[in-house]
């Protein structure tokens, strides 16, 4: 019997049996590529959980904001980093004291400034002088933002003025942290716990390329001024070094120090470096600011700055052109 001629229901049944295997194979099919399509479902949701949170982990690192500026109503020749990050403020801020016979700083520097010069709104260039009488000469603070988080700076005085810098809280109450001092590297750093997030902290380092004749480190900067008006700051000498090392071993146990302060002398030619900085990472901070220091360029950066604001800033001809130098500079 041909094929043409087997029965109907011969027909019907290898039809019927053929769907039925047919089916199973799909249905087997089916399954393999559901567990497959599963084990890449899972895969993916963990990307998509996974790279949100690296995103977030990353943008967690920046600064939200960053203003720096002379923003101190207290110390005209100071520089404040006012930051904020995870929603908070973190706030750093230094500036400079001058030592012979008396000791003028913060609030005295009003009364004793003879040089307002060029202070760019965008903190790209500053210039600011006074002078510490009886003496005629003029200290000079020069600083320039070179970046979103860096500043440089160049210090001018007599030979026989002593200059301190001091790293601080530039408002009563708002600094959450603690500085510490590195004399043999002529270095402070400063340290600002997040709130509410463990383990976390903004960091500080500010560092000059002259040699340290003196340190220390204070509840408040108005400690530090008194220490100044009643002598000078600790010696960091290999004979003296256990006083520095004794207060930075207090840091360690978490005792707070909301200042600090380096003392040491800047010539007229060539002057003192500074350069400031905020981040995450203290190590390669402190790095990056000690090549800046060794690198020699910072006088090149600042004349630059100083020519390119000179260039486009507001001024005045004819019959009231040095106006404002008159009115500044008396």
């Amino acid at each position: 019997m041909n094929e043409a001629n087997k029965p109907t229901g011969s027909r019907s049944r290898a039809i019927t049996g053929a769907i039925s295997h047919e089916g199973t194979g799909d249905v087997r099919y089916k399954q393999r590529v559901r567990r497959l399509g599963a084990r890449w479902e899972h895969a993916a949701i963990f990307l998509a959980l996974l790279l949100p949170l690296s995103l977030v982990a990353q943008v967690a690192q920046d600064f939200s904001e960053v203003h720096i500026g002379a923003y101190d109503a207290d110390a005209w020749n100071g520089i404040v980093f006012e930051s904020k990050a995870y929603g908070q403020r973190v706030p750093f801020a230094i500036r400079i004291g001058s030592k012979t016979g008396t000791f003028l700083d913060g609030n005295r520097i009003f009364d004793a400034v003879s040089l307002v010069g060029p202070h760019a709104p965008d903190g790209s260039y500053s210039l600011l002088g006074w002078r510490h009488r009886p003496r005629a000469a003029t200290i000079t603070l020069e600083w320039s933002r070179i970046d979103e988080t860096t500043v440089v700076g160049r210090l001018k005085a007599p030979q026989d003025v002593q200059l301190v810098l001091e790293a601080y809280s530039p408002g009563a109450g708002d600094f959450a942290g603690t500085y510490s001092v590195r004399p043999q590297e002529a270095q402070i750093n400063g340290e600002h716990f997040v709130d509410g997030v463990f383990g976390k902290a903004a960091h500080f380092v500010v560092a000059v390329d002259r040699p340290v004749v003196g340190a220390g480190l204070f509840s408040e900067v108005n400690q530090l001024q008194k220490m100044m008006d009643a002598g000078q700051l600790a010696s960091p000498s290999k004979e003296n070094k256990a006083d520095v090392v004794g207060v930075q071993l207090a840091v360690d146990s978490h005792q707070s120090h909301g200042a600090a302060g380096l003392q040491f002398a800047a010539s007229a030619r060539p002057g003192a470096h500074f350069v400031a900085k905020i981040g995450w990472n203290p190590a390669e901070m402190s790095q990056y600011v000690h090549r800046l220091l060794a690198s020699g360029q910072i006088d090149s950066i600042l004349d630059r700055k100083a020519e390119s604001y000179a260039g486009r800033r507001p001024h005045i001809t004819g019959l009231f052109a040095g106006a404002p130098e008159a009115i500044g500079n008396s």
